[in-house]
């Protein structure tokens, strides 16, 4: 596991950036790509549709923050009262992909866990937990592919905030980003 936190000396330029580094490019892009998968399930709704338009804004912008967007999406396998879920979080501060699952005894009661495979956020700290990415890829990817997982997307930002301009992605900005290699 790897903490980091990235020093930014321009504090207007911190809070309109993310800590990423250029190395995350390809896991954002990667992000893009299943999200988009989303948009070709048979039981997706048009609300659903729409709220994955606000999240593909908010993530072709990155690094950048996207004033207005505010989504939770998850994909849920549920068994029972068991289930288990690769979510996904972007608002204004925060980037964060997440695994949890609860299991439920009738003797014990449930016993929720969840742990966070990468987050970055523009106070300038990031988490990567290096082995469990390519799971949470893994994870989300399984989930994607079966029509029976409940997609749950929560949209909490201000849709009157969300900048509408259409700039597209900001391949740019990943260049200007700090490195681990340099």
């Amino acid at each position: 596991m790897e903490n980091l936190r990235i020093d930014e000396t321009d504090e207007a330029e911190a809070n309109d950036i993310f800590a990423f580094i250029a190395e995350d490019f390809s896991t954002i892009e990667r992000v893009i790509a299943y999200i988009r998968q989303l948009l070709h399930r048979p039981d997706i709704t048009g609300v659903q549709v729409s709220q994955i338009g606000y999240l593909l804004i908010g993530l072709e912008r990155l690094p950048r923050v996207t004033p207005g967007v505010g989504i939770d999406l998850s994909l849920h396998d549920n068994q029972n009262e068991d289930w288990s879920c690769q979510s996904l979080h972007l608002d204004e501060e925060t980037f964060c992909l997440e695994t949890g699952e609860t299991i439920y005894d009738p003797a014990i009661g449930s016993d929720h866990t969840s742990w966070k495979t990468f987050e970055v956020n523009v106070a300038g700290e990031r988490y990567e937990a290096m082995l469990s990415l390519d799971a949470w890829f893994s994870g989300f990817a399984m989930r994607l592919e079966n029509p029976e997982m409940r997609l749950e997307i929560d949209n909490f930002g201000d849709a009157l905030d969300l900048e509408w301009e259409e700039d597209g992605p900001s391949r740019d900005r990943w260049g200007d980003l700090p490195s681990e290699y340099v």
